[in-house]
């Protein structure tokens, strides 16, 4: 084995493909309100997640599951998003 036989190159930062942004995990351990169809809204703070459920405890303790669906509509807090500066990367 050579010095040139040392395996693939680390892919380089400008040619990695890029994420698009999670949402959910700004929403961490902040307040939300969770409308699911045929049942009453649930108000609490988001505590877990997965990648098909949502866990939200109410002001009672209760913890509720929620899967993740085409119906599900999360009310967020004002001023749950990161402010980018102009030029600025997030």
């Amino acid at each position: 084995m050579t010095a040139d036989d040392q395996g693939p190159a680390a892919p380089s930062p400008d040619t990695r493909a890029k994420r698009p942004p999670d949402f959910i995990a700004r929403l961490h351990r902040q307040k939300v309100t969770a409308h699911v169809p045929g049942q009453p809204a649930i108000n609490g703070t988001l505590t877990g997640y997965t990648q098909y459920e949502l866990l939200i405890t109410d002001d009672r303790g209760k913890d509720h599951l929620v899967f993740k669906g085409a119906g599900l509509v999360l009310d967020l807090p004002d001023g749950w998003r990161r402010e980018v500066e102009p030029g600025g990367e997030a």
